[in-house]
């Protein structure tokens, strides 16, 4: 059987519980040398626990344009309706989710 690899972040940023079998995970990472910020869906499983390829790595700049941008949605996007596109008007804003 083969060795069971444990995921190690070089630090855990936290994270969020999506259900009891998976959670998103805020997280720093190293790849060649390269430091990136990384958010990604964790599974929790009899056959497999750990990372999923459902998630973004990203480095510095697009980190730092993504974290501007994320600070500029609504705590509450349902209350929020500033625009009349046709994406907002196909689906309710009370089916926003992050997961």
């Amino acid at each position: 059987m083969p060795e069971k690899i444990e995921f190690k972040p070089l630090k855990d940023l936290g994270a969020v519980v999506l259900n009891e079998t998976s959670e998103l995970k805020f997280y720093v990472d190293e790849f060649k040398g390269h430091r990136y910020g990384s958010i990604r869906t964790f599974i929790k499983g009899d056959g497999y626990t750990g990372p999923t390829k459902a998630g973004v790595t990203l480095n510095a700049r697009v980190l730092d344009e993504a974290i501007a941008a994320i600070e500029k949605l609504p705590r509450s996007p349902s209350t929020s309706r500033t625009g009349s596109s046709s994406a907002s008007r196909r689906r309710p804003a009370s089916s926003w989710s992050c997961a």
